[in-house]
């Protein structure tokens, strides 16, 4: 089995090394400028208990003669993707399985959902390249620092929610869910990951931009009475989003609040993201949320005001991506 990792951050970085250790032929894509540097000191995974595990998979760049994928993770930010996809060359054929590992709504959930997705793949190039029945969804529930070029550290969780849009099925993805879980790693498949995407967004289209605009970690935003009436104004507005596109929750925003606040003083994606000067992800996080809600007529108060300020403190920072921008 061919495996290639497209964007080696934090995620990348863990599934590249996880990975290696299998069966699998595993290659990673990165800028030409990076090659070198991957090709002599590999991946680098500390693991919590504190083990190092070091990996070195083929380097490959754009442009480079490459071996024909089976299987192609996509691991980066929703405003990165296009770019991504505009590499992966002869990586990419019409039998390659393409798995976007991403936070919020990816490129094949809005397509044809609603009126746009200029936010997420502004000119068609993901979705020209990548047709429905190759995409894969992939939900993750692993925190992983991005610690420097190939160098991450795990610090918790292992899960990857692996499934095909729309409940198109596939024996493959069994495949690929072996491969994984004899690389250490929780996957599972399932026959709804639009539930599952709606299930991670649903505290995330609250928590990161909240968090990001305050700098409060997750346990203040959840728990402290300044802010918590927002979160669930905003976490309401979008479950009525989901519940027009199919979705159903089957627990409730405080049953999911409750959630959120044993995971103590941590500080979201966002937060780490506006800490470390980088750009941020609102465009799929928020952004996609909002356009969904105009488009099918649902009041979105709290997720177009949070979206105003969240938009403004990125323009501020210079940490706004040019996606979605008018």
């Amino acid at each position: 089995m061919n495996i290639c990792i497209a964007g080696v951050g934090a995620i990348g970085s863990y599934l590249a090394a996880r990975l290696s250790s299998t069966s699998a032929h595993v290659s990673i894509l990165t800028r030409p400028d990076k090659k070198d540097v991957f090709r002599e000191k590999g991946i680098s995974l500390r693991e919590p208990s504190g083990d190092v595990r070091v990996a070195f998979p083929r380097v490959v760049s754009s442009g480079d003669a490459a071996e024909l994928q089976d299987w192609i993770f996509i691991c980066a930010k929703a405003f990165a993707v296009p770019d991504i996809v505009a590499s992966l060359g002869g990586l990419l054929g019409p039998s390659t399985n393409v798995v976007f590992v991403q936070n919020g709504v990816p490129s094949w959930y809005a397509q044809g959902r609603w009126n746009s997705n200029a936010r997420l793949d502004p000119d068609d190039v993901v979705m020209s390249r990548v047709s429905q029945s190759q995409a894969v969804g992939c939900v993750a529930y692993a925190n992983v620092l991005n610690e420097g070029a190939g160098v991450a550290r795990h610090v918790e969780g292992n899960t990857f929610v692996i499934g095909r849009p729309r409940g198109s099925g596939g024996d493959d993805l069994k495949s690929l869910a072996d491969v994984m879980q004899d690389a250490g790693i929780a996957a599972k498949i399932t026959d709804d990951i639009e539930q599952e995407m709606w299930a991670k967004l649903w505290g995330s289209v609250a928590f990161n931009p909240i968090s990001a605009l305050t700098g409060a970690t997750l346990d203040r935003i959840i728990l402290e009475p300044s802010t918590r009436p927002l979160v669930v104004a905003m976490m309401q507005e979008t479950q009525e989003i989901a519940r027009r596109l199919g979705t159903e929750f089957s627990i409730t925003i405080e049953q999911r609040l409750e959630a959120g606040a044993r995971a103590g003083a941590f500080k979201t994606s966002m937060l780490q993201d506006i800490e470390a000067r980088r750009l941020l992800e609102i465009d799929a996080i928020i952004g996609a949320v909002s356009d969904a809600g105009h488009a099918l007529g649902v009041p979105c108060t709290s997720v177009d005001a949070v979206l105003a300020l969240l938009t403004q403190r990125a323009d501020t920072l210079g940490l706004r991506s040019n996606a979605g921008k008018p």
